[in-house]
């Protein structure tokens, strides 16, 4: 109080006389902290006293709400301690209440409200900080709490009014900001699966809230390949291979982290060498033959056909060679081509070159293959010849290449027929219809 500017002390009472006895409250004050004081005021009480707010009771007297009156009264500037003290005349109960002490307070009688927060005032949601304030006796916070520190878990400005011994105060605040989680997660993509025997596959690990500098880990068969630690890795795999990706995320504030991708299964088809292939390709049954260097069909005295409404796929790395014996009826569909990227049966598909299949039939009505393509395997120049074929009629040649894209394409007419076209500088087609061998006259 020392500190303050025309200091007022104002409190409320209540009291009620007996009968008439004038009881007394008395104001005292110190300057000297206590250790000596003197009578600065004094009210009377009795049936007319300004402390009577109750009359004359005849018993002890207890006010309700409408029985209390408020005083105040101003102290001297030096006044560092005051008290009131009751003098009774054997009347009646007096009551005091919300006693406080008012004035102008001064900055250097004024607190200095300072608030400590106990870790990072931002932080990630499930997180908290505690807020410490200082400087004062009292204080009161803006969530009501009235306690000295206080721990908080929600976003937002907090504010603290601090309360000295001279009842002067002053306020602080402080913002604390809650950052919500960012899950995190990880997918796998390989460069292509299934793939054939040998073939390297890249599989690609693409990161959510992956933050600034992730760190990848990489686990076939659940074995960890040590110094794969980037967002690519690539391995040549074995059927049945099982990949994944562990990602770690350098982001704040995330949750499933360390996160784990999805399982690669490879699938990875075995391709041989060299083979051979004979038999026949049904209605309805689609077939696909693969070879990493050389694709022989029939020869030797067997055969290879596909029937009407048949499919049969020929892949190879190096060659296909269609010997005697080979055959397509009307209908069927053979498609062969070399692969350039090692790209096999059972393997993500290729572009379809359109179907180039005609037939003739002899006099017995048997469907037979009219035409033959040789060398094969060719440097460049081949050749289409028709057999045994009496009346051609209008025929069309189109030449297609491994990719589905028409290299060629040309109407011929009449019973022999030459036509040559250079494709490229390497390629040639020379087509010859030739006539059927004349049959012998019976006598």
């Amino acid at each position: 109080m020392s500190g303050l500017t025309d200091p007022v002390v104002t409190f409320d009472h209540a009291y009620a006389t007996y009968s008439g006895q004038v009881d007394l409250l008395e104001l005292w004050v110190s300057s000297n902290a206590g250790v000596s004081y003197s009578l600065l005021y004094t009210w009377l009480g009795g049936s007319t006293g300004p402390l009577n707010t109750g009359g004359q009771v005849y018993e002890p007297f207890f006010p309700t709400s409408g029985q209390w009156a408020s005083k105040s009264y101003s102290l001297p500037a030096n006044t560092n301690r005051f008290l009131f003290r009751g003098v009774s005349d054997w009347g009646n109960n007096l009551y005091l209440d919300n006693i406080s002490v008012h004035g102008t307070c001064t900055p250097a009688t004024s607190p200095t409200a300072v608030i400590t927060p106990g870790g990072p005032t931002t932080f990630c949601q499930g997180g908290s900080v505690t807020l410490t304030a200082s400087g004062g006796t009292g204080y009161l916070w803006s969530n009501s709490a009235t306690t000295a520190a206080i721990n908080v878990s929600t976003g937002g400005t907090y504010t603290v009014t601090v309360t000295n011994s001279n009842g002067c105060t002053d306020t602080k605040n402080i913002t604390t900001t809650v950052n919500p989680l960012l899950p995190v997660s990880v997918s796998v993509t390989p460069s292509g699966n299934p793939v054939a025997q040998g073939t390297e596959v890249t599989f690609i690990a693409s990161g959510i809230n992956s933050g600034t500098s992730p760190s990848f880990h990489w686990k076939v068969n659940g074995n960890i390949v040590n110094g794969a630690s980037d967002e690519i890795y690539a391995f040549i795999p074995e059927n049945n291979d099982e990949v994944i990706c562990v990602l770690t995320s350098n982001a704040i504030c995330t949750s499933g982290n360390p996160a784990s991708s999805n399982t690669v299964v490879m699938s990875v088809i075995t391709v041989p060498v060299n083979t051979s292939i004979t038999g026949i390709i049904s209605t309805g049954q689609t077939e696909c033959f693969n070879a990493e260097q050389t694709l022989t069909v029939a020869g030797s005295l067997t055969t290879f056909t596909v029937n009407n409404g048949g499919s049969a796929t020929l892949i190879a790395g190096l060659n296909i060679v269609y010997l005697q014996g080979t055959s397509v009826h009307s209908g069927g569909y053979m498609h062969g081509y070399i692969t350039t990227n090692s790209q096999f049966c059972n393997l993500p598909s290729h572009p379809v070159t359109p179907e180039i299949s005609s037939t003739e039939y002899d006099r017995d009505g048997k469907e037979r293959p009219w035409f033959r393509i040789f060398p094969n395997p060719t440097p460049g120049i081949f050749n289409i010849d028709a057999k045994g074929v009496k009346s051609i009629g209008n025929i069309i040649v189109e030449i297609f290449s491994i990719y589905g894209g028409r290299m060629y394409k040309k109407e011929l007419s009449g019973h022999r027929i030459e036509d040559r076209k250079w494709i490229s500088e390497l390629i040639r087609i020379t087509f010859n219809a030739l006539p059927e061998k004349k049959q012998k006259k019976n006598k």
